[in-house]
């Protein structure tokens, strides 16, 4: 599958991309993240994994409000700053702005490293590397206030609550232990877990 990124604005189709970006819209906890993220102005940066996943998987189960995140997971792709203090900084300048939300900053320039992969030259490439294809995905919110989604994988998974192993995630045991320790089949119990 191609890479994809894609930048909405409000003359955009109904289709799974747009249906995301409603969502999103819509969730009040998920406008204030994409806004507190887009101060710190970094580079080539998105939320990703359970921000979006879970909010499209509430919504196929008819929730009406958001699902509890464990953390909000922004990632970014800097060389010139490769350091955990960098990241570290990150993080409390969010944990500043939005005190009540557990967020993890990670550099995607350097998550190549324990992977034993060649460097990522982007976010999306690093994204396109995570363990399951639904995870795959992350948001952010342009200066203009439209949103862009990168989804590697697309977001068909997503919205068809298919839970399977990404192709380029080599690891079926560490894939089988997030199933297991994440519990996602008792949150959402219509999710198709290959």
């Amino acid at each position: 599958m191609g890479r994809r990124h894609y930048c909405l604005n409000q003359a955009v189709g109904m289709d799974q991309v747009t249906r995301t970006a409603r969502l999103v819209a819509q969730s009040e906890f998920h406008r204030a993240c994409l806004q507190t993220v887009a101060l710190l102005n970094l580079p080539d940066y998105f939320i990703g994994a359970g921000f979006l996943r879970n909010l499209i998987w509430d919504d196929i189960h008819g929730f009406t409000s958001p699902s509890p995140l464990n953390d909000v997971d922004v990632v970014y792709h800097h060389r010139a700053d490769i350091t955990k203090e960098a990241e570290q900084k990150y993080e409390a300048r969010l944990r500043h702005l939005m005190p009540g939300v557990v967020w993890q900053v990670r550099n995607q320039a350097r998550m190549h490293v324990h992977k034993q992969h060649a460097p990522y030259c982007t976010t999306t490439e690093a994204l396109s590397f995570w363990v399951e294809t639904a995870t795959c995905v992350g948001i952010r919110q342009a200066p203009d206030q439209t949103y862009c989604i990168s989804a590697p994988l697309g977001l068909a998974d997503n919205w068809a609550g298919r839970v399977r192993q990404n192709p380029a995630f080599d690891d079926t045991v560490v894939y089988k232990q997030r199933i297991e320790a994440k519990g996602w089949h008792q949150r959402w119990p219509k999710l198709d877990i290959q």
